[in-house]
């Protein structure tokens, strides 16, 4: 949903980074830079396990994400861990992921 701010959220992500790579002291520099490419490739697998599969756009459950970990194609189970969402609830505002509180 987010997508649309990308280009908006550059900008100061590579002013973020242009300051951090003037500063002197390389074992602040180092752990900076390393978390953001691991960020990147995380975000980048991600989207190859949504392309192959392994990430459901909208029946994902706890249990099927951590079925695909770490997997670039989805598992022979994957398909049974899905949980598909009422959408009727949802076009009325009724939120089905928490319990309903009983009166």
């Amino acid at each position: 949903p987010f997508i649309d701010c990308y280009a908006l959220m550059a900008i100061p992500m590579a002013s973020l980074l242009q300051s951090i790579g003037q500063w002197r002291n390389r074992m602040v520099k180092l752990p900076i830079y390393s978390l953001f490419l691991l960020l990147v490739g995380a975000g980048l697998f991600h989207h190859k396990q949504y392309y192959y599969g392994s990430i459901h756009w909208d029946s994902m459950t706890k249990e099927a994400y951590f079925n695909s970990f770490g997997r670039l194609r989805p598992s022979p189970e994957f398909r049974s861990l899905l949980a598909e969402p009422d959408y009727d609830k949802a076009k009325e505002g009724i939120d089905t992921t928490k319990p309903v509180a009983s009166e």
